[in-house]
């Protein structure tokens, strides 16, 4: 977790004392954490002794400065200028398996049908829908989308043979 004295006893050799978080400490944070180009969900972020509301105010400030690039609501980035093009865009295929496949410490769903069968090589057409088995989201709130199908995923505990 991101304190300010963590934050300045990382910076002490180079003279940068910090009194809060500011932008700065959090843009570095956040490139520690993610790194470019890489899905930031607002709702995951825990900064102690800042409240939501600041943080959305940071995020703000660093929209405007540039420093930040919105993808959707509550899902951000951080953007990698290259010489060729003024901006980066995020993959959405990241923001997809991030939000209903797996974290960086916990995995709650799959791809299935079609999708996973072109995956592992079964066949080369490639599917319309993609069909996603998760325990994230209910099956109700997609009901409208026309690109993604979301299988309801039940837990269940593992029987051992």
């Amino acid at each position: 977790m991101l304190t300010k004295e963590n934050f300045n006893e990382s910076h002490k050799l180079r003279g940068m004392e910090v009194e809060g978080v500011d932008t700065c400490m959090l843009k570095e944070y956040l490139e520690k954490k993610y790194g470019y180009n890489e899905p930031i969900f607002l709702n995951e972020i825990r900064l102690e002794g800042l409240s939501d509301n600041a943080l959305r105010q940071y995020f703000k400030q660093m929209l405007g400065a540039g420093d930040l690039a919105r993808f959707d609501t509550g899902i951000y980035y951080l953007p990698k200028v290259s010489r060729l093009l003024k901006k980066s865009y995020l993959d959405p295929m990241k923001v997809i398996i991030r939000k209903y496949i797996q974290s960086t410490t916990e995995t709650y769903g799959y791809f299935a049908g079609a999708t996973f069968a072109n995956q592992i090589g079964l066949t080369t057409q490639m599917p319309a829908v993609l069909e996603i088995a998760t325990s994230k989201e209910s099956i109700k709130k997609f009901e409208d989308l026309s690109y993604f199908r979301f299988l309801k995923h039940r837990k269940s505990p593992l029987k051992s043979i």
